[in-house]
């Protein structure tokens, strides 16, 4: 992830993209920056300057009258950043295989352990995966594709968050992260972007059928999971 340097500008950047990326700041949702402001004890210039980050991630758009609004997304929107992050993630995971080195590979492996073993911890679950997915970026050694998928990456963080808080457990045991760093090492590099691909491309399904499903069940059928997973969907973004 790139992002300001400035302490305080640093502060109101991480304050306003966690609270954008776990939906507490809604899709739709005005940003007033004085209000951010006040509630971190900063000015104003700060909160400005994190929004122009924020808005070249894609997380929030600022409207020609300066009003800054959290970025709403429709399920075709979500689908499209899926295959673009597929896509371009196969391709830095192609990319990466020959610069690999053991002690990368045994990081890998520890990641995908840690992943394993966060049975109800979502934040730290994301934390971890982010680290992993981010790891084979940088050996890819391709400094804009990996500026963009972590772009991309950032844009679809409040939909996997729906989809663990409803199946977690089910994505952390046919996980395909320990496959693909079987294909990593391996040094086979269209093995290791089509393990990428699937595992993305997988991901995506679950999700499409999870906002589905919650979309159309009548409110009386509907499980618990799934109202919990519907509204936090409505809360991330998602067009009904």
């Amino acid at each position: 992830m790139l992002g300001p340097s400035k302490t305080a500008e640093r502060a109101a950047y991480d304050y306003l993209r966690e609270q954008i990326l776990s939906g507490g700041f809604a899709g739709g949702q005005p940003i007033v920056q004085q209000e951010i402001a006040n509630h971190l004890g900063l000015s104003r210039i700060p909160v400005r300057d994190a929004l122009k980050h924020l808005s070249a991630e894609g997380l929030v758009s600022i409207e020609s009258n300066r009003r800054v609004i959290v970025t709403k997304m429709t399920l075709n929107d979500v689908r499209e950043i899926f295959l673009m992050r597929g896509a371009l993630e196969g391709v830095a995971a192609r990319a990466a295989v020959t610069n690999l080195s053991p002690t990368t590979l045994e990081r890998l492996s520890m990641l995908v352990d840690r992943m394993e073993s966060c049975e109800s911890n979502t934040s730290e679950w994301l934390r971890i995966h982010e680290e992993f997915h981010s790891l084979i970026c940088i050996q890819s050694r391709m400094p804009r594709l990996q500026s963009e998928i972590q772009r991309l990456s950032a844009a679809l963080e409040p939909y996997l968050r729906v989809f663990l808080v409803t199946h977690g457990m089910a994505e952390l045991r046919e996980s395909k992260h320990r496959s693909l760093v079987s294909a990593l090492k391996k040094r086979d590099p269209e093995l290791a972007e089509l393990t990428l691909r699937d595992h993305i491309e997988r991901a995506f399904n679950e999700i499409w059928t999870l906002i589905n499903r919650a979309k159309t069940l009548p409110a009386g059928k509907k499980s618990r999971s799934l109202a919990k997973s519907e509204g936090a969907v409505r809360a991330s973004g998602s067009s009904r």
